[in-house]
């Protein structure tokens, strides 16, 4: 069986309203990390920051 994944990124407003910010269906079966690097950096050049990300450095430092 083939299918795509569907990569979403959601947050919260703040009023307090989750809002999809954006989102790729992708031609793949499975995740890939490129397109995650895509998609955070569509989100950075549209000017929405995320100031309680939870990871380790900059993921699009490079």
């Amino acid at each position: 069986m083939s299918g795509e994944v569907v990569y979403v990124v959601m947050g919260i407003s703040e009023e307090s309203y989750k809002e999809i910010l954006s989102f790729c269906i992708s031609g793949s079966e499975e995740e890939n990390a490129e397109v995650w690097k895509d998609i955070l950096r569509e989100l950075k050049e549209r000017g929405i920051s995320w100031s309680s990300f939870s990871g380790e450095g900059d993921v699009l430092s490079d």
